[in-house]
């Protein structure tokens, strides 16, 4: 069994002869190893327009960038989040996560009960055969 672990281990061996990602170098500022990087990406040298475009693009992200006041105050966003907000307060409040633990538990009684005191097993065999029924072949 210890084979399995094999490639995991040549995984985690071999990743550090991957390159750097060129777009995270260009975030820390540093141009000639994106360059470089890119280049070796690419295999080829012919990447200063693709280097450029990616410079542009994360200066164009620098100037978006998002903070959590504008999200709030962002007039796009505000039905999702007020809608996202509402369904998890009523989640929360109703105890459906307390339902749903014990449910299991208390339908397995339930239905014991039930079967044991008023269905012979006969009628039992007969519902489970109408519901497979129903369920799977539609109405009949």
């Amino acid at each position: 069994m210890a084979w399995v672990g094999l490639l995991p281990l040549m995984g985690s061996i071999l990743i550090w002869t991957l390159p750097e990602s060129p777009r995270w170098l260009v975030q820390e500022q540093k141009q000639n190893e994106a360059a470089q990087s890119l280049r070796k990406l690419r295999q080829s040298n012919d990447i200063e327009a693709e280097l450029v475009e990616i410079q542009g693009e994360e200066t164009a992200a620098i100037k978006e960038d998002l903070g959590i006041s504008k999200v709030l105050l962002a007039s796009e966003f505000r039905w999702p989040l007020i809608t996202s907000l509402t369904l998890n307060a009523i989640q929360q409040l109703s105890g459906i996560n307390a339902v749903k633990k014990q449910n299991s538990l208390f339908f397995v009684l339930y239905i014991n009960i039930l079967f044991e005191r008023y269905f012979s097993i006969r009628e039992i065999c007969f519902l489970l055969l109408v519901f497979v029924m129903k369920k799977y072949f539609g109405e009949y």
